[in-house]
C-alpha cells in the first residue's frame, strides 16, 4: 500500500514539474516580466540541497512544546540533508514545529513546516526544513556515502 501511494505521489510531482516548465515557456513566449520567470524558475530549482527519493517509515508528531494533536506513522517521499517531504493524513500550517522519528533508527529530528500540499485522496504532503539540524538517519547516510 505504501509503495502504490509513493508511486502515485511521484507521478503527481512529475506532472507538477511539467506544468511549471510549461508556465515558464509561456511566460517567455508572451513577454511576461523577468520577475515572473524567476518565480517559476525558483519553483523548479528552489532547493539548496539535492533531494533523494528515499521512502522510509517515520512517526510524525507536533513538537512537545506545542499542543498535541496526535501523531501518525507515515512515510517520507524524499529527503535532503536539511529537509524532507512527508505524507500526512491531516493538514499542517506553515511554521508549525514537528518531530519526525525514524522508526528504524529511533532517532528524532525537529523541523519546521514550510508548506502543506493537499493530494487528491484526502492526504497531504508537507515540506519540512531541518535548518541547523542535518539528517543523520542511517537510511539517508547509506544513500549519500561516496
Amino acid at each position: 500500500m505504501l509503495t502504490s501511494r509513493l508511486a502515485e505521489d511521484q507521478r503527481s510531482s512529475i506532472v507538477k514539474a511539467r506544468n511549471s516548465r510549461a508556465q515558464l515557456r509561456s511566460a517567455a513566449r508572451y513577454g511576461q516580466g523577468h520577475a515572473a520567470r524567476m518565480r517559476i524558475l525558483s519553483l523548479l530549482n528552489g532547493r539548496m540541497d539535492k533531494r533523494l527519493p528515499i521512502a522510509m517509515v517515520v512517526q510524525l508528531a507536533q513538537a512537545q512544546d506545542q499542543p498535541i494533536k496526535g501523531s501518525e506513522v507515515t512515510y517520507t517521499d524524499n529527503i535532503s540533508v536539511n529537509g524532507a517531504r512527508v505524507v500526512s493524513t491531516r493538514p499542517w500550517q506553515a511554521g508549525e514545529i514537528v518531530q519526525l522519528t525514524s522508526l528504524k533508527d529511533e532517532t528524532t529530528i525537529r523541523g519546521k513546516v514550510v508548506y502543506c500540499q493537499k493530494l487528491v485522496d484526502d492526504r497531504y504532503c508537507i515540506g519540512l526544513n531541518f535548518s541547523g539540524r542535518p539528517v543523520t538517519w542511517s537510511t539517508f547516510r547509506a544513500y549519500t556515502r561516496t
